[in-house]
């Protein structure tokens, strides 16, 4: 099975039958059950954070540490919940288990196989799981005076299997792969490709951020519990740390003139959008609120970001360098990957619509702030992020199939995390 908008979960104990899942009712469930709320805080939603599950009534409690998206949590029983998550070195997605009383977790996966959702029996007993293993690799699909279509969509070989995050500079594009551990940085230039970071060393969970001349790069490196952006040359070399108070959260940009890069994080627990001088000096905070994947217009006049999750969506909102917000007509995009770039000229935002298996490109004219649909691609796959090439053409990665769903039987006393 492929691309599954929605995790698998048993509709009872009495039978195999899986139901598309009712998350909410589930969780609160679990949660009446472990005590952790009461019938009357059922008016309030169930709290998740990016990485960690919170106690509800009276102060919130953090309970697990992953600093990355924490999905499906499912409960076992009264003390365990199992989840996927990522780990800290940004490997997996893995199966995990939480002990609510102890606070302690355990990854239950072995091997190299990724799970991207899970859901439990109501006795314990068994689970089922999306189990993923999808290849990413890079195309070209060109931007045209009418929709463009899978017959104009080509493949963009790099020289490596897996490829995604594509990011241009100078006469490089640079992308994410990996040799099996966690992804690292690559550059493909004149028919090269060369490893530029190991995944090893640190996995990378964002594209980079390239320089309008290709000659520097920065990258979030997890360290000290936190994701902070360190700066590198082209070359992979003269790796140090910048803005190390900011946790950074999805890709960063550089301003046209290679001054500042500008990204979404968190400051003492006050999230916004900031701009760092990479010659030295302290970050300037353009924003409050939750915000990540900023881009910086090559016209340098305007940041486009996303802002706080709404479901499975964020909205794009904008400021100018100087912090001004700018009102942009209501655009919505996925909450993950990277769903905006300017075009080249900065005339223009090339934004993506639609569920992650059914993206289309679409162009934001911002001197007349309408929309057109630029693409409409059939077996789409799952695209999570794109670039637009120096000539005008939409370079973006898509993953396609390699998924199934797996039940997997547990003991009757099953261990504890």
């Amino acid at each position: 099975m492929t691309h599954f908008q929605c995790r698998p979960t048993f509709a009872s104990s009495n039978g195999p039958k899986l139901r598309k899942p009712n998350k909410t009712a589930m969780l609160y469930r679990f949660l009446l059950r472990a005590g952790f709320i009461s019938f009357k805080d059922l008016s309030l939603p169930p709290k998740r954070t990016c990485g960690a599950f919170l106690r509800m009534g009276g102060k919130p409690e953090r309970l697990t540490r992953h600093n990355s998206e924490v999905r499906d949590p499912a409960p076992l029983d009264t003390q365990t919940v199992v989840y996927a998550a990522r780990d800290r070195d940004g490997s997996g997605p893995w199966l995990w288990a939480l002990d609510v009383n102890r606070k302690t977790t355990q990854r239950i996966s072995s091997g190299l196989e990724k799970y991207i959702s899970v859901s439990a029996s109501a006795d314990g007993r068994h689970m089922v799981a999306t189990e993923s293993s999808p290849i990413p690799s890079l195309w070209s699909v060109p931007i045209l005076n009418r929709v463009a279509e899978e017959r104009d969509a080509k493949p963009y070989p790099v020289g490596t299997v897996r490829a995604l995050g594509p990011r241009f500079g100078g006469t490089s594009l640079f992308y994410l792969s990996s040799r099996g551990t966690g992804d690292g940085l690559w550059r493909f230039q004149d028919g090269q490709t060369t490893e530029i970071w190991n995944g090893s060393d640190g996995a990378l969970l964002d594209p980079p951020a390239v320089s309008a001349d290709g000659r520097r790069v920065a990258i979030s490196l997890r360290r000290n519990g936190k994701l902070t952006l360190h700066l590198a040359t082209s070359e992979g070399s003269q790796l140090q740390p910048l803005a190390e108070s900011i946790d950074t959260r999805g890709a960063a940009d550089w301003s046209p003139d290679g001054q500042w890069i500008v990204t979404g994080g968190t400051v003492t627990d006050s999230p916004g959008v900031f701009k760092i001088p990479v010659n030295g000096g302290k970050p300037v905070r353009l924003t409050t609120g939750q915000a990540s994947n900023p881009v910086w217009s090559p016209a340098g006049n305007l940041i486009v970001y996303a802002g706080e999750n709404v479901g499975f969506f964020s909205p794009l909102l904008a400021v100018r360098p100087d912090g001004t917000p700018v009102k942009l007509p209501s655009i919505e995009v996925l909450r993950e990957g990277i769903r905006a770039r300017f075009l080249p000229d900065g005339s223009g935002l090339v934004h993506m619509k639609g569920l992650l298996s059914e993206q289309s490109f679409w162009l934001l004219d911002l001197a007349t702030m309408k929309s057109r649909e630029l693409t409409h691609l059939n077996n789409a796959g799952a695209i999570r992020s794109f670039d637009i090439s120096p000539d005008g053409n939409i370079i973006f990665d898509r993953s396609r199939g390699n998924s199934r769903v797996v039940l997997i039987d547990l003991p009757a006393n099953p261990p504890k995390p």
